[in-house]
């Protein structure tokens, strides 16, 4: 007799707590296969954040670059052109043998690579453009910069800087210079030698590509300056100047160029030094322009803050700083008694942020070399 087998209870009717388990385990399971994705508001938060960081630090990083070529550009032309003048020197000498600009650009052309020499009436020839900007962004036209004066080399009014020029460096560098004719240079042997002290100018370091800018691609040579540190209407003003001395026989021999009624009986005279170098009295900053000064800047000037900052200086509360010279020294300038019988010339310390005031003191010439000046030209 068989035996009966029973069939299995079907599985799939069953119920209660074993049930309730499976079903956690497939919703597990289901759950562990389940793609995960970033929503479109999360996408577009994380595409923002990095635009922001972005923005924030590339224009600096781009910045910092340029800088580094634009160094490593200048030390490269500095050098090819000292070069050139070192072995200048040590053939023919630096100076006074040339009546010009361009006598003197064409003996270096000799040892110096140099693709063209241009005359300020064909300065087309080398420049691609007529004008430059001020760091303020003011054109000025190569076609008036006819001597050292308007490029505001320093000491050029006791100097014969007396015409301009333009070259094209082999490297395709344009370079825009003024000679010295009486400058002399001392021993050609000396390695400590500055033979390239007889000339200045400015250098354009990428030619047309812009922004032909001063400050920016366009640089000043051994004191070639068409920038402002600080401007008040159409004056410029200067960096501060730490002048050397005139010794009385250069005073005596410049002091009609300078503005200069006499000199002292001294044999290292700082105020006529800082006269020469701002290029004579009209030069030369006036108790005037220190009104004016406060008047334009220190209206800007943010009692909630540290310090303000505009065109070049540096606003504190009680006294104004050139950025990157500290806190200014006393300052010769013009007054209406800068000469007494004792050749005392009047110097500023400060301007008092609170009252408009300078404080004043009286410094005779010989004083230090410490004392200087700020130098102001017109547009």
């Amino acid at each position: 007799m068989k035996k009966k087998v029973k069939s299995p209870r079907p599985q799939h009717h069953l119920s209660g707590r074993g049930s309730s388990r499976v079903s956690e385990a497939n919703y597990e399971c289901g759950r562990g296969n389940k793609k995960v994705a970033f929503t479109l508001a999360e996408v577009l938060i994380t595409l923002a954040i990095v635009g922001v960081v972005a923005a924030m630090t590339i224009p600096t990083l781009i910045a910092k670059i340029n800088d580094k070529v634009k160094e490593h550009k200048t030390s490269v032309v500095i050098s090819k052109f000292t070069k050139g003048t070192k072995l200048l020197s040590i053939e023919n000498g630096i100076g006074p043998y040339y009546n010009s600009t361009e006598s003197f650009l064409n003996a270096l052309s000799h040892h110096l690579k140099i693709n063209k020499i241009c005359t300020l009436d064909k300065i087309r020839e080398c420049f691609p453009y007529n004008n430059i900007k001020t760091n303020y962004d003011e054109p000025v036209s190569l076609s008036l910069l006819t001597n050292g004066n308007s490029l505001h080399i320093p000491y050029s009014k006791i100097g014969k800087y007396d015409d301009t020029a333009g070259l094209i460096l082999g490297d395709g560098t344009l370079m825009f210079l003024s000679y010295n004719q009486d400058c002399a240079t001392s021993d050609p042997d000396d390695v400590n030698e500055n033979t390239t002290s007889c000339v200045a100018g400015i250098i354009d370091l990428n030619g047309s590509r812009g922004p032909n800018k001063f400050g920016s691609d366009i640089i000043g040579f051994n004191g070639g300056n068409l920038g402002c540190a600080a401007k008040i209407g159409n004056t410029c003003l200067s960096s501060y100047v730490s002048p050397t001395y005139l010794t009385q026989s250069e005073c005596e021999k410049n002091k009609d160029k300078l503005g200069l009624p006499k000199c002292l009986n001294v044999e290292k005279d700082y105020y006529a030094g800082a006269l020469a170098a701002c290029g004579g009295m009209e030069n030369f900053i006036t108790k005037e322009d220190l009104v004016n000064l406060y008047k334009n800047y220190f209206s800007n000037y943010d009692s909630d803050g540290q310090y303000s900052e505009l065109g070049g200086l540096r606003f504190n509360k009680d006294s104004i700083e050139y950025k990157n010279y500290g806190i200014l020294p006393s300052i010769w300038m013009v007054s209406e008694n800068y000469i007494l019988s004792h050749y005392n010339v009047r110097a500023i310390s400060y301007i008092s942020p609170h009252s408009g005031a300078y404080m004043s003191s009286w410094r005779n010439a010989e004083v230090t070399k410490a004392v200087g000046a700020i130098c102001k030209w017109s547009d």
